[in-house]
């Protein structure tokens, strides 16, 4: 299901963006979903400090390559 999602959004993306951006920008999302969508409501897990610092850092990466 998850790939399936990435695929679409890449897809959208591409209509926007250069594949330069929307490559990273889509597997980065993609890992923020799995990690915290189904690390906390399908496996009930919690969500310490440390991977929320993980997603932080992502989300700036993220942040970064889009506004290059």
């Amino acid at each position: 299901m998850s790939g399936f999602l990435t695929v679409l959004a890449l897809t959208g993306l591409l209509r926007y963006l250069p594949l330069s951006v929307a490559y990273p920008l889509t597997m980065g999302l993609g890992i923020l979903g799995v990690q915290v969508l189904s690390a906390h409501f399908l496996f009930h897990e919690a969500l310490g400090l440390n991977k929320w610092l993980g997603t932080l850092f992502i989300l700036a990466g993220l942040f970064l390559i889009y506004r290059s």
